[in-house]
């Protein structure tokens, strides 16, 4: 019997992870026959709603409204014209806050079965991924600023989990956090990593003027967040230990960033290349000889599973969710040190130039197993499976 998948998300103006999840998961879910699969894009830069088919998927174009404390409302509203209300229509909600959505999703249309998909919890980004922080925070009650975001986003949290039929984690780490903290229910819970097409082999490395230098890469933007001015710091470390190596960072870094870099003694071992296409990172993958992930916090990253499908040899924090996807057998990890920056960023220059120093045949093999990792896990037909285990079950 056919099934209605809708899946729901915000505009975005530049690519990220979360484009490339769209972008495998709607192409999975329309290829399977009894799934009607519909893509409801709010806030889209249009003057009017559009409807429109983008191959077997039907598009759902919503413009930017005004009054949006009735926004949720209205996209409930505009669904419901469209839609009969029948147990066979199933919402992916993709964005947070999304509390007031499934709550307005749920009385329109209230046999219909509502997945939240949690791609970020808002609440860590102001403590930086520490669980142990936001925690005390949400147990203490403190009435600072700061405090009250990450209370708030909780509690839209809490709704949303309450609200809703199901829920996607797409790391080990957000499934026991919701299980033991946020008290929910594991018959509640999905745990679906990300997954991808392989296209790794339609790429070659580039030519490089410097074969004898190696080189490591990293993608994501210059932020506090990602790790990359931890990585920045501590690059300086890596060279006079290791001086053969260059630092290629993929991604938008300001223009403060940007004047540190030429104005050190590094310019010549960092590049920071700004916002590239998809095609030219992946030759950066190719040509690589280790990927570097120093991130805070993650769900589950897809820089890591591009990495790992190149087969680079991966240094990683140990960051939440990260740590879910890295593990000692094959990547090097650097741990986090919540009370001083200097010592992870020391332990991030370490595991780095321990990397760079292994003799070939021992980087090809961490290379292997990263590959391996991502053929036995993050594959778009492992996540397939399991996006239609959970939806056919609901």
């Amino acid at each position: 019997m056919e099934k209605r998948i809708v899946l729901l998300d915000a505009y975005e103006e530049h690519v990220s992870g979360f484009s490339t999840y769209k972008q495998e998961l709607l192409a999975a879910l329309a290829a399977v026959p009894y799934y009607k699969v519909c893509h409801v894009l709010e806030n889209y830069p249009v003057e009017e709603v559009q409807v429109h088919e983008e191959g077997a998927v039907t598009q759902f174009l919503i413009p930017v409204t005004d009054a949006c404390q009735y926004h949720r409302l209205t996209v409930s509203c505009l669904l419901k014209q469209y839609w009969k209300e029948t147990d066979r229509n199933v919402f992916l909600i993709n964005y947070s806050p999304c509390g007031r959505t499934v709550e307005k999703l749920k009385a329109y249309f209230p046999t219909g079965k509502v997945v939240y998909v949690i791609h970020d919890f808002i609440w860590a980004t102001y403590v930086l991924g520490d669980v142990a922080r936001f925690q005390r925070i949400i147990k203490e009650q403190k009435a600072d600023s700061q405090a009250q975001v990450v209370h708030h986003a909780y509690a839209d949290n809490v709704k949303a989990f309450g609200c809703c039929d199901h829920i996607v984690c797409l790391s080990q780490d957000t499934f026991s956090l919701l299980a033991s903290f946020y008290g929910i229910d594991p018959a509640k819970l999905s745990l679906i990593p990300n997954g991808m097409r392989d296209v790794a082999a339609g790429f070659q490395p580039m030519a490089c003027s410097r074969a004898v230098w190696k080189t490591l890469v990293a993608a994501g933007r210059v932020t506090r967040q990602k790790g990359m001015l931890d990585l920045l710091a501590c690059f300086g470390e890596v060279v006079r230990r290791y001086p053969k190596c260059q630092l290629v960072i993929a991604g938008s870094a300001d223009k403060a960033c940007r004047e540190w870099v030429e104005s050190s003694n590094l310019q010549e071992h960092i590049r920071l290349l700004g916002t590239i296409s998809h095609e030219e990172l992946y030759q950066w993958y190719a040509s690589a000889d280790v990927g570097v992930i120093p991130s805070y916090y993650e769900q589950c990253s897809y820089v890591g599973i591009e990495m790992m499908m190149f087969g680079l040899p991966i240094v990683a924090s140990d960051g939440f969710g990260l740590r879910s996807m890295f593990g000692e057998d094959h990547a090097m990890i650097a741990s986090i040190d919540r009370t001083d920056a200097r010592h992870y960023q020391s332990r991030l220059a370490d595991c780095m130039v321990r990397m760079l120093l292994l003799p070939r045949h021992e980087l090809s093999e961490y290379g292997r197993r990263s590959r391996q990792c991502y053929l036995d896990r993050y594959g778009v037909g492992t996540m397939l499976e399991n996006y239609r285990n959970m939806i056919d079950n609901l």
